[in-house]
């Protein structure tokens, strides 16, 4: 388009326009502002493409760029039919409309019209010319000066001659006949004028209003034409120079627009929220187009979230939205920057993508905050051997951490990091900046022979957040860790005197090392795993030796007596280690080292690696007690201690049970001791049995009273659990003799835990001691708990309490309105009352252990049993069990009420503690008018207990039932498995009859009847004595 090829450049823009590619518009508007090109209909073409995807700043601009258009395209056609046509006839008839010019078919069919219809016509077309005229009239002033701009005076003679309306030329148009279609045959979807464009083979309804009248003439108009054009013009030339300014009231205004304004903002929010969500829809993002519209904090995380990209689109998108919403734009940057930091794109591409994105500017706003972000999120996705990230990571916070000290430290770890991208790579830079870490486990994999001097210089530069950088002879000490263990040399070291040669061989490493660094060398090489698997113990005493002999000869170089001390403890340390490394030579510790024990083998390892360090000596001790060995074994395991150690086993009971003690109490202990992963409890029940067996064996030096002690502080320690406090208290009592004030104190305990387990949302009570001293006290306490009952977890408790505490005086017990049992089975009959099964349970289980306890005498046991009675049916089998626990006869008489008042007996009416009670209290002759006697019979059926089916016998034959003791024993005496499910004698011998060849061959049917008739008659003179005998017999055969 520069070089003038306007050809290709429409073609171009052809493209673009027909392939929607709205990213062009501003080509188009160049194109179409370009009046070297003489296409003007391209020209407009390519500014209305504009129009649709400009920017709002742009429209104006371009709307008066297409009106010059236009009336160019006009100022041409007029011209065009100027020299084309013939301008002097002086007829008004070219400016008729449609309604008063007619077809030739209209001709035809005017012949036959009215002259009232001509008078129409006639006053229509001179309404017409008034309306041109009074048009012309109005622009006549803007039109004259338009004309005289572009063409001569005779021009606008001409113009205005050929502006008189031509007749003829318009009855030249078309001449088409119109053939009126009338569907006669309904081939056609007839349908109202309006619709006719839309429905392909339409017949336009006659009934309807036709449209004919008042169309635009359908043939050509040349004059009529041509006027509307010079008015076009005169319009477009107004809206180009001048402009309509209205002026009104503005507070009239305001008044009457004011209840409008507020719906029409309304609306065109919804709208611009409306269009926003279908550009989310589009993205497909999973967006919930509703609940953006209305939550406004869902629609800040989906703006965020939008953010989350590398899509220039939806990263633009996103920072739509924020400005629309309100959603803050250093936040949609900063997350922008969060994701790409964490995404896969390569650093380059991150730094390119923020230049682009211009984030500096928008982060640098807030430098607290962007430093605050980039350490807690930003900082944990990079790879600490990515020393690329990490440089791109400190360059932002140097360019937006403004005058913050992070920002100021930043430019040091850029400076570094430059330094250390070529020489060690593989570098955790992060580990390094860490409190604490292993310095010399984090340079030992990058060091090498080429690289540890470059290193040695530039750690001491590493900003680390205590303000010390790494000693170059922390460098020079992972070197020769590694280069010991780990030398290039060819030949490996075999013998001794072939590692004492690998030791001297890092003489120059070693000058370089101050004493902390020389003491963690020499350990690395004597007591760690590598080197006690690696290096032949003798070996490992020469390097001691010479380790030693090496710290003396610096201390006696230093001047000053402080720069000699650190020598003198290295030294210190080293010779320690020497000696213990003899004790490994010792005949006790061999026989610990090769025992049959992997116990005890695993010790002696740990041992090795202690050198004889007091608190790495008290920590493998205790572990012995912690992992659960004996005592036995922990006496072998301190027998290969040094001499000089002061540790007994008394002493590491009481250090293992304060370490225990200290890890509930939540205190930093001095043994380091890992016991992850096991139950503290069991442990310390291991250590006091442990204890317990010592004090058996007649220990002397350790007192209970010293373990007690240690547990009493436990308990008054405010910031345990209560809960933990009762288990160790309950581990304590198993194992050691606890005085009453300790046993008191076990009482409040629990009672405690048993409280705030069951009403600490309904009750805040805090059990004292002097609750439960005595028993006046401890009823007060259950009364106020009952009054707080609500629920049957409650009541469990309330049955768990009286369990827990000691009886309460005698009297307490006898009276039935304070006896403690009956007042919590009130509680629960009254909480029972629709859904009574579960409290049911509880009664019965508490009422075994009130009665075992003699706290539930006859009186409160009579009552009791009635309180049950009143619930019905549905407390049958609980009135009836509890009414058994007794063996007074007025009670039982319950059990007999409650069995004969059911006519159908269910299973939920019995059980077996049930049945066996009523045998047990030989009520079988009672109950045998009754329902449950049946299954009484099945229950000593499936039992097989021989001691009660006597006693049920017994007690049948006793009270005159001779037929049904004798039925009874017959069925489970000795009858074979296969007929135990028969219960009376007829029955059986029915069915051993039916076996028979007699039965087989006249058929059974028929002797059914008589048999059971005979054996019915005959079975009441059988005695007991008489059933046993047939059932011997029939064993016999």
């Amino acid at each position: 388009m520069w070089a003038g090829d306007f050809v290709v450049a429409s073609s171009v823009c052809e493209q673009l326009v027909s392939g929607n590619h709205h990213e062009g518009w501003v080509v188009c508007e160049q194109l179409g502002r370009a009046h070297q090109y003489a296409n003007l209909v391209a020209r407009a073409r390519f500014l209305n493409f504009a129009l649709t995807y400009a920017t709002p700043s742009h429209l104006e601009d371009l709307l008066n760029a297409r009106n010059e258009v236009e009336m160019a395209m006009l100022y041409a056609k007029v011209n065009t039919q100027m020299d084309t046509e013939d301008t002097t006839c002086d007829s008004d008839d070219g400016f008729v409309d449609a309604k008063s010019h007619p077809t030739d078919e209209d001709e035809e069919d005017g012949e036959e019209d009215s002259s009232d219809e001509m008078d129409e016509h006639q006053g229509l077309l001179q309404g017409t010319l008034g309306v041109t005229r009074s048009v012309l009239s109005v622009t006549a002033s803007t039109t004259s000066n338009l004309v005289t701009s572009v063409a001569s005076k005779q021009f606008w003679k001409s113009a205005i001659n050929w502006m008189q309306p031509l007749h003829e030329l318009s009855s030249q148009g078309e001449n088409d006949q119109l053939v009126e279609d009338t569907n006669a045959d309904f081939q056609q979807q007839g349908c109202h004028a309006f619709y006719a464009d839309i429905i392909p083979n339409h017949h336009i309804s006659s009934i309807g209003a036709s449209y004919k009248s008042y169309a635009l003439p359908s043939i050509s108009n040349p004059a009529l034409e041509f006027s509307l054009a010079l008015l076009r013009i005169a319009l477009i030339e107004e809206t180009l120079t001048q402009g309509n300014t209205i002026k009104t009231n503005k507070t009239e205004l305001n008044g009457e627009v004011k209840q409008f304004v507020e719906l029409f903002t309304s609306t065109e929010e919804l709208v611009a929220d409306y269009v926003q969500g279908q550009a989310l829809q589009r993205l497909g993002a999973g967006v919930d187009i509703d609940r953006f519209l209305t939550d406004a904090s869902y629609k800040e995380d989906t703006v965020l979230g939008l953010a989350m990209t590398l899509d220039s689109e939806v990263f633009d998108l996103a920072l739509t939205l924020a400005k629309k919403y309100g959603v803050s734009l250093w936040q949609v940057h900063m997350t922008h920057l969060q994701y790409l930091f964490d995404s896969d794109i390569t650093t380059a591409q991150l730094k390119q993508h923020i230049i682009e994105k211009k984030l500096n500017q928008t982060l640098s706003e807030k430098p607290k905050e962007f430093i605050l972000c980039m350490e807690q999120n930003v900082l944990l996705t990079v790879n600490g051997c990515d020393h690329e990230r990490l440089l791109q990571y400190y360059l932002l916070v140097e360019q937006c951490g403004g005058r913050e000290s992070e920002s100021l430290m930043a430019t040091s770890h850029i400076r570094l990091l430059k330094k250390l991208k070529g020489s060690a790579e593989g570098l955790n830079y992060k580990l390094l900046l860490k409190p604490n870490s292993d310095v010399l486990a984090i340079l030992r994999p990058v060091l090498t022979a080429e690289n540890v001097n470059n290193l040695a210089k530039v750690a001491k530069n590493v900003p680390c957040k205590e303000g010390a950088g790494i000693e170059p002879s922390t460098v020079y000490c992972a070197w020769a860790q590694k280069y010991f263990f780990d030398s290039p040399s060819d030949k490996k070291p075999k013998t001794s005197s072939d590692w004492i040669h690998r030791y001297e061989s890092c003489g120059d490493y070693i000058q370089k090392m101050n004493p902390s660094d020389v003491v963690k060398f020499v350990n690395q090489l004597v007591l760690s795993d590598v080197g006690s698997q690696k290096v032949p113990l003798e070996a490992r005493i020469g390097f001691t030796r010479r380790a030693v002999k090496f710290c003396r000869q610096q201390q006696s170089k230093q001047k000053l007596a402080d720069d000699g001390r650190g020598w003198q403890e290295a030294s210190g340390t080293i010779e320690r280690w020497g000696t213990h490394l003899d004790l490994l030579r010792s005949s006790t510790f061999q026989n610990l080292q090769k025992s049959k024990d992997k116990q005890l083998r695993s010790y002696a390892t740990r041992f090795a690696q202690t050198g004889s360090s007091e608190s790495l000596l008290r920590e493998l001790s205790c572990s012995v007690l912690l992992e659960g060995s004996s005592m036995a074994m922990l006496r072998e395991v301190l027998s290969v201690y040094p001499d000089d150690s002061t540790t007994t086993p008394e002493d590491v009971i009481m250090d293992t049970l304060r370490l225990l003690l200290s890890h509930w109490k939540g205190h930093d202990t001095q043994v380091n001791v890992i016991t992850e992963g096991c139950d503290p409890l069991k442990i310390l029940d291991h250590v006091l049995s442990q204890v317990h067996d010592y004090l058996e064996d007649g220990g002397e030096l350790l007192a209970e009273e010293e373990v007690l002690e240690e547990i009493r502080s436990l308990c008054e320690d405010s910031s345990v659990l209560l809960n933990t406090k009762v288990k160790v208290l309950t581990v304590a009592e198993k194992h050691l003799s606890l005085n009453e004030e300790d046993l008191q104190l076990v009482r409040v305990m629990r009672t405690g835990g048993v409280v705030a387990g069951a009403w600490l949302e309904d009750l805040n009570l805090t059990v004292e001691q002097e609750q439960l001293a005595s028993s006046d006290t401890r009823g007060a306490l259950l009364t106020t708990l009952i009054t707080h009952t609500t629920s049957i977890q409650q009541a469990q408790a309330l049955v768990e309490l009286l369990k827990l505490w000691p009886p309460f005086s005698p009297e307490k017990y006898v009276d039935v309105l304070s006896n403690p049992w009956l007042a919590v089975f009130n509680k629960i009959l009254e909480m029972s009352e629709d859904k009574p099964l579960g409290g049911l349970d509880i009664i019965w289980e508490a009422s075994q252990e009130a009665f075992h306890l003699d706290q539930l005498p006859g009186k409160n046991h009579i009552v009791l049993v009635k309180k049950l009675q009143i619930l019905g049916r549905v407390a049958v089998k609980c009135s009836s069990k509890v009414a058994l626990l007794s063996d007074d006869a007025a009670v039982h008489a319950a059990v007999i009420e409650n069995m004969e008042s059911i006519k159908e007996v269910k299973e939920s009416d019995y059980d077996g503690d049930l049945l066996s009670g009523v045998i047990s209290r030989e009520l079988v002759p009672v109950l045998l008018p009754t329902p449950l006697y049946g299954p009484l019979v099945a229950h000593l059926m499936e039992a097989g207990d021989k001691t009660l089916l006597k006693s049920a016998v017994h007690q049948l034959e006793n009270a005159g039932h001779h037929q049904e003791a004798a039925s009874l024993a017959f069925i489970q005496t000795s009858i074979p498995k296969a007929l135990h499910h028969f219960v009376c004698p007829s029955d059986m011998c029915i069915e051993m009859v039916q076996a028979t060849d007699l039965g087989q061959s006249v058929g059974f049917e028929d002797l059914e009847g008589d048999v059971v008739d005979l054996l019915n008659h005959h079975v009441k003179t059988l005695t007991l004595e008489d059933l046993v005998e047939m059932t011997w017999l029939e064993e016999e055969k």
